[in-house]
């Protein structure tokens, strides 16, 4: 959360620097992991909903388009509703999204779902790590988008080692796991 000028001065507590790095990285580590197994599934995905692989890249092609249109604005958003809020909106609305896309019952769902879905994500990235710079202290900018960026790069290498293992799920947040976009359930004769 964005801090008044009096509060940027004083460093958070360790255990709460701790908690929000985990949220922020958790956050940005299920966007990453999102986009990732999405990539590696949409044939089998296309087949399991009974479309060509030319049809199935729409499952990625709307999703980054969406997240394309809300990524430049999010300043402008974060600026009438606040950074913790939109961020907080962000990600249990890629969440419920994520959840659609897991329970979509046909192709059109499914490429509205991951619409809605890169609209949600659009703002996550850029948030956290705007979240993340206000709250660590100056001299630990370096640490902090360390760590951010490596959940940018772990989230597609445990992506990859998921989907090879033949385990394509995803977590979709909060806990909750679901087969990624129902690639997991049996063909449909």
């Amino acid at each position: 959360m964005s801090r008044d000028s009096n509060a940027a001065s004083e460093p958070l507590p360790p255990g709460q620097l701790v908690a929000l790095t985990i949220a922020l990285s958790l956050a940005v580590f299920m966007n990453a992991l999102d986009v990732s197994i999405a990539n590696v599934s949409a044939p089998n995905i296309a087949g399991d909903l009974g479309v060509s692989s030319q049809h199935g890249t729409w499952i990625i092609t709307s999703f980054a388009a969406a997240r394309a249109i809300l990524l430049p604005i999010t300043g402008w958003m974060a600026r009438r509703v606040g950074e913790l809020r939109l961020f907080v909106w962000s990600t249990l609305a890629f969440t419920a999204f994520s959840l659609l896309c897991g329970l979509a019952w046909s192709f059109p769902v499914l490429v509205a779902a991951r619409a809605l879905q890169g609209m949600a994500a659009g703002p996550v990235m850029p948030l956290s790590q705007s979240l993340l710079l206000a709250n660590f202290p100056r001299h630990r900018h370096g640490f902090a988008n360390g760590i951010w960026a490596m959940m940018i790069v772990v989230g597609p290498v445990l992506a990859g080692r998921s989907w090879a293992a033949g385990s394509p799920t995803t977590t979709t947040g909060l806990g909750s796991s679901t087969s990624t976009y129902r690639s997991a359930w049996p063909r449909r004769s």
